[in-house]
């Protein structure tokens, strides 16, 4: 019957489209450029990481709100206070001294250890976060097979799935990541670990064969 041939010729075109999606990967993280300075630092976060200088001998930890992001040259008016008796190697403070007013503006410090804070590989291990990217793809094939979208949103529509996952890590923190420490609530805006500036929590993307989306969004 033509009605039945017309019906058979619409569902091998839909296998079709279900194969061509088969052939394609989708990826979700910090994507672009692994040289650049913002994925070391979701990586060093991820993983876990030592920061030692690159060059000198030490590190220099912003101590005030004033001085984060910028270097002791961008201030003209800070001495060096070493603890007393201890020598070149141990370090010290650069601080404002106005007579006896001591205001320390930077820690020197030999290096910085960050704990691992896996915002991305937990979040992938916990059993309902997979049960609901495999709902997500199987809603799209349902919809995809009905006529509402066309194959390859599927594949977008898991995009999306994983990106909101794992911003829903970072926003509920559980399982809790390390905490930051005293000095760095201090300075940061958001009380929770990875969620200062939002920049590494508005970064997160998923791509399609190499093509990246970004995902607009913030902490509400």
């Amino acid at each position: 019957m033509p009605g039945s041939v017309k019906d058979i010729g619409s569902i091998s075109d839909l296998i079709n489209g279900l194969r061509l999606v088969e052939t394609k990967s989708v990826y979700v993280g910090i994507l672009g450029n692994v040289d650049s300075e913002f994925i070391k630092i979701a990586a060093a976060n991820e993983f876990g990481a030592i920061i030692k200088p690159k060059k000198g001998k030490f590190l220099a930890i912003p101590l005030v709100p004033e001085a984060k992001g910028k270097s002791p040259k961008a201030f003209g008016d800070l001495k060096l206070i070493r603890k007393k008796g201890s020598k070149g190697e141990a370090g010290g403070v650069l601080a404002r001294v106005n007579g006896t007013n001591i205001e320390p503006v930077f820690a020197l410090v030999k290096q910085v250890i960050i704990p691992e804070r896996s915002f991305l590989r937990e979040t992938f291990e916990q059993t309902t976060v997979l049960d609901a990217i495999r709902e997500e793809a199987q809603f799209g094939i349902e919809d995809y097979f009905a006529g509402k979208i066309e194959a390859i949103q599927i594949l977008h529509r898991i995009g999306l799935r994983m990106v909101a996952e794992i911003r829903n890590r970072i926003v509920d923190n559980d399982p809790a990541l390390a905490p930051n420490s005293p000095l760095t609530l201090k300075l940061k805006k958001g009380s929770g670990p990875l969620r200062d500036s939002l920049r590494l929590f508005q970064a997160i993307s998923y791509s399609i064969d190499g093509e990246i989306y970004s995902v607009p969004g913030g902490i509400v």
